[in-house]
C-alpha cells in the first residue's frame, strides 16, 4: 500500500518545515552543506511539494553554470600566472614607495589592486594568492604582517561587491530573482552603492590605520635585495596567459552585451571555457577541478527551496511577521535599512549565502504584495551581506589569513565596524535614491 505523505501536512508546512530543516543544516557547522542538496529531490517529490524531474532541473540551472563558469576563469587565472602577476606588480608599487607614511600607502594601494582583481574574481582566490605577496612585503618594508593581511581580505571584500562576478552570491541571487520574474542585475549594477563604500574606507583606513588595525608582529626589515620583485614563483607561460586574458576579457563583454548577442552569459562562458582549453590555455583536467562539487549541492538547494517556497505559497506565510512590522506602506527608506541591517548582523556570523537564503524569501514576497520594487530590497540585502568583516567566520577570506598575520578574533571588529558603518550610511541613502 502507497503511504501518501504529502496528504499529512498542507503544501505550504511542508515548506516550512523543509525551509526549517535547510537552515538547521547551513548553520549547524558539523553538518556539510551538501546534505541539504542531497536531501532536496527526495524530500520534495515525497512530500507533494514538487517532482523529481523538475526539482533537478536546479542542479543543472544556467545560474549554476554561470559561476562555475566565473569559478573555471578563476582557477585558469591562478594556474597561467596571471594573479601571480598582480601581486608581483602590488609588491613592486608598496616596496618602491617613498611616501612618509609607507603604511598608509600600502594599506591604499591593497584597497586598490586587491579589490579590483576581486571585482572580476574571487576574493577567497584573490587572498590566498596574495597572502605570500604580503608575507614579503612584511619583510622588505618593516610594515606589520598583522595589518597587511587583515587590510586583504576586506579590500577583496569590497572589491568583489562591485560586481556580478565578483561573489558567487551574486549570481545565485539573481538565479532567485528570476523565479519571481524580476529582472536580475547587470555586471556592474552593484557599483553605484559598493564602489562609494569602496572609496571611503580605503580613504579612513589609510589615515587611521594606526587606531584600527594592530601592529603586533613586524619584522626586522630586510635591507638585502633591491625590492625589485615579491619573491613569488610565476607560473604558466606567456601563450597561457594571453589566451585566458582574452577569452575572460571576452567573457565579462558577453555579460555586459547578452541582450545584444542573444546570448546567455551560462553559454558564452562555457564557449570561452572551452577556448581556453582549446587554445591551450588550461589543461581539461585544471579546469573541471575547479567545479565543486559541494558549491553544487549548496547552490542547487538554495536555488530549489526558494521556488518551493513560492509554489506552495509558504513564502506568504513568512511575510506575515514582516508586515506585522513594517506594515503595508512603509517608506523605501525604511524597508532598505532593515533589511540591510538585518543582513549585515546576521552574516558577521553566518557566511553570506545562507543569510541571502533566509531574507529573500522573506523581502521579495513582502515588496510584491505591497506594490514595492524589490530590486532594490534585494540590493539592500546583497550589500548587508558583502559586509562581512567583523568577525573571522563571517567569510572564508578572514579566516585563512589569521595564522599567518597573528590575527586574534577580536581584531577585525574596529576595522569592520568603520566598514559596516560606512556601508549603512551609504546604501541607506543612495539605494531608494536609485531603485525607488
Amino acid at each position: 500500500m502507497k503511504i501518501d505523505v504529502s496528504s499529512w501536512l498542507k503544501p505550504e508546512y511542508w515548506a516550512l518545515i523543509l525551509f526549517a530543516l535547510i537552515i538547521f543544516i547551513f548553520v549547524n557547522r558539523k553538518i556539510p552543506n551538501a546534505f541539504g542538496g542531497l536531501l532536496l529531490p527526495f524530500f520534495a517529490a515525497a512530500t507533494g511539494l514538487s517532482t523529481v524531474a523538475n526539482t533537478m532541473t536546479y542542479y543543472a540551472s544556467t545560474t549554476l553554470w554561470l559561476v562555475f563558469c566565473m569559478q573555471m576563469f578563476g582557477a585558469a587565472f591562478f594556474e597561467c600566472g596571471l594573479a601571480d602577476i598582480v601581486g608581483d606588480f602590488l609588491f613592486r608599487v608598496i616596496a618602491k614607495t617613498k611616501f612618509k607614511d609607507k603604511a598608509a600607502f600600502a594599506v591604499i594601494a591593497i584597497m586598490v589592486v586587491a579589490g579590483i582583481a576581486s571585482m572580476f574574481l574571487q576574493n577567497l582566490g584573490i587572498t590566498a594568492a596574495f597572502i605570500p605577496v604580503m608575507l614579503a612585503l612584511a619583510v622588505k618594508t618593516g610594515i606589520s604582517r598583522t595589518k597587511l593581511l587583515m587590510v586583504l581580505p576586506i579590500a577583496t571584500a569590497l572589491g568583489g561587491a562591485s560586481t556580478l562576478t565578483g561573489t558567487p552570491m551574486h549570481a545565485v541571487i539573481n538565479g532567485n530573482m528570476e523565479e519571481f520574474s524580476i529582472k536580475g542585475f547587470g555586471m556592474f549594477e552593484y557599483a553605484w552603492t559598493a564602489i562609494p563604500v569602496w572609496i571611503i574606507v580605503a580613504v579612513l583606513y589609510a589615515l587611521l590605520h594606526n587606531k584600527l588595525f594592530p601592529s603586533r608582529y613586524v619584522e626586522e626589515v630586510d635591507k638585502t635585495g633591491d625590492n625589485e620583485g615579491s619573491g613569488v614563483v610565476i607560473k604558466g607561460t606567456p601563450r597561457e596567459r594571453w589566451v585566458v586574458g582574452i577569452c575572460y576579457v571576452l567573457f565579462i563583454f558577453a555579460i555586459m552585451f547578452k541582450s545584444q548577442i542573444g546570448m546567455t552569459e551560462c553559454a558564452s562562458g562555457m564557449f570561452l571555457c572551452a577556448m581556453m582549453w582549446l587554445f591551450k590555455g588550461i589543461s581539461m583536467p585544471k579546469l573541471l577541478a575547479a567545479i565543486k562539487p559541494m558549491f553544487l549541492l549548496q547552490s542547487a538547494c538554495i536555488l530549489g527551496l526558494v521556488s518551493i517556497l513560492v509554489s506552495s505559497k509558504a513564502a506568504n506565510i513568512l511575510i506575515n511577521p514582516v508586515l506585522a512590522v513594517l506594515g503595508n506602506n512603509p517608506s523605501p527608506v525604511l524597508v532598505v535599512a532593515v533589511f540591510f541591517l538585518i543582513a549585515g548582523v546576521l552574516t558577521q556570523f553566518l557566511t553570506n549565502n545562507y543569510v541571502a537564503l533566509l531574507l529573500f524569501p522573506l523581502a521579495v514576497p513582502y515588496c510584491l504584495s505591497i506594490g514595492m520594487d524589490p530590486r532594490g530590497v534585494v540590493m539592500a540585502i546583497i550589500m548587508g551581506c558583502n559586509n562581512c568583516c567583523m568577525t573571522p567566520m563571517a567569510t572564508p577570506a578572514n579566516l585563512i589569513v589569521m595564522d599567518d598575520g597573528h590575527i586574534e578574533f577580536g581584531d577585525y571588529l574596529k576595522p569592520g565596524l568603520v566598514m559596516f558603518l560606512v556601508g549603512a550610511v551609504i546604501n541607506i541613502v543612495l539605494i531608494p535614491i536609485i531603485f525607488f
